[in-house]
């Protein structure tokens, strides 16, 4: 047994996986369609867990500046991914805004909580910063998917009201204001 680490054994990983099981039963009994994404995601979280246990050991060891950028980006990367499979839009290209509206927003947010927030020793040590940016960027993966998706659909749904409102000489911002709100607010709510 490691000092300053916690062992998680047999007993406890059965725990948390009974409340997996327990949300697959209601997803069954309430006919929700959701029993293959928490499969699926259980596989996951096992299998990055697994590995990630592993190659935390020596990226915690190696203490470079380098391997913990290459380790956000790969974060980054994998939550950009996990939101286009959410998004059901696929006609007009989002992708890139986003990439890059998470790389600025993520690295500003990571930077203030671990240098001002924690105040850690270097600000990018990375058994602070590799936990603490991947809680930011998972919150903020769920709020950008729901916002996304909610966004695309509201304006395809109420696209000639749009259209409307450009013809008489709203520009896109005016034409789009009540969605945009509404699809921010939707993406605020789970984490509210």
């Amino acid at each position: 047994m490691n000092p300053g680490y916690i062992e998680i054994g047999p007993w406890q990983l059965l725990l948390a996986v009974s409340f997996i099981v327990l949300a697959q039963g209601l997803s069954y009994v309430h006919k929700l369609g959701l029993n293959r994404d928490l499969s699926v995601g259980t596989l996951r979280t096992f299998g990055q867990l697994f590995l990630l246990g592993y190659a935390l050991r020596y990226i915690f060891a190696a203490n470079l500046f380098i391997v913990v950028a290459a380790v956000f980006t790969v974060m980054m990367v994998m939550a950009g991914h996990v939101i286009r499979g959410r998004v059901k839009e696929r006609d007009v290209e989002w992708r890139v805004p986003l990439g890059l509206s998470m790389l600025l927003s993520y690295s500003i947010v990571s930077f203030v909580v671990l240098a001002v927030v924690v105040q850690a020793k270097p600000w990018w040590r990375p058994d602070y910063f590799i936990p603490i940016a991947g809680m930011i960027i998972g919150n903020s993966m769920n709020a950008l998917a729901i916002s996304l998706d909610r966004l695309f659909a509201d304006l395809r749904s109420r696209r000639a009201e749009v259209e409307m409102k450009l013809a008489h000489g709203a520009d896109y911002r005016e034409a789009s204001q009540d969605m945009v709100r509404a699809a921010i607010r939707a993406g605020m709510i789970p984490s509210i």
